[in-house]
């Protein structure tokens, strides 16, 4: 972190040259992102020419994930804080959704699934956790910014795979605070239902993959 002309700054270099490629790539992914969701504020990346680093502007404010933590009342999750929040992020216009399909990419990327019953965004974002996004307030208006994009895939991926992510880590992050004896229960009371078309088996280690918290599967709780 630095400052340039008395402004706070965040930045990221690349360690080795494929790091290049993927800071690059960032601001095809930002125009991307602010397609999907305008009301969601992507940070603009600042690429050097070479591609080594990248600079975005220091934010100040509190993350999602914690403003929901905040939400935790004897040990249960704040459904519809929670609801609201998935709402805001996931609902978007109709021509950025489409089928879902199993690509040569989707498989490079998780392995081979079963067939799957779901629809996609156009694009993805596996970085996009309530705590990757943050809540700034002046003079009392709120925005909402999405801090970190660089595992953005525009394959298909099963829209209801990147929600129940999202709400895996969050169970994860405050499980201390909550009273549900596993994941499944926390699920079951924030969707208050128990059965879903398309399901996620957590696993407590790293997915062998990008992803993590999450195989995709077709059982059902």
């Amino acid at each position: 972190m630095g400052d340039l002309d008395g402004e706070r700054r965040v930045e990221k270099a690349a360690l080795e040259s494929a790091g290049r490629y993927h800071i690059l790539s960032l601001k095809n992914k930002c125009r991307q992102l602010r397609q999907l969701n305008p009301r969601v504020r992507i940070l603009e990346p600042e690429i050097s020419a070479d591609g080594s680093k990248v600079e975005f502007v220091f934010l100040e404010g509190i993350t999602l994930a914690e403003r929901l933590g905040r939400c935790i009342r004897d040990g249960r999750a704040p459904v519809e804080e929670i609801k609201a929040a998935l709402q805001f992020l996931y609902d978007v216009a109709e021509d950025q959704i489409v089928p879902f399909a199993v690509t040569p990419e989707f498989t490079r990327t998780f392995g081979l699934v079963p067939d799957i019953d779901d629809v996609s965004y156009k694009v993805s974002n596996i970085d996009g956790l309530f705590e990757n996004l943050m809540i700034t307030e002046k003079d009392g208006d709120e925005k909402l910014y999405c801090l970190d994009y660089e595992w953005v895939f525009d394959f298909p991926v099963p829209a209801r795979f990147v929600q129940y992510r999202n709400l895996a880590y969050f169970y994860y992050k405050y499980q201390g605070l909550m009273s549900y004896a596993g994941l499944e229960e926390f699920f079951t009371g924030v969707w208050h239902r128990k059965r879903d078309g398309v399901c996620v088996r957590i696993h407590g280690g790293r997915f062998s993959s990008p992803m993590s918290t999450g195989t995709l599967s077709r059982d059902t709780w």
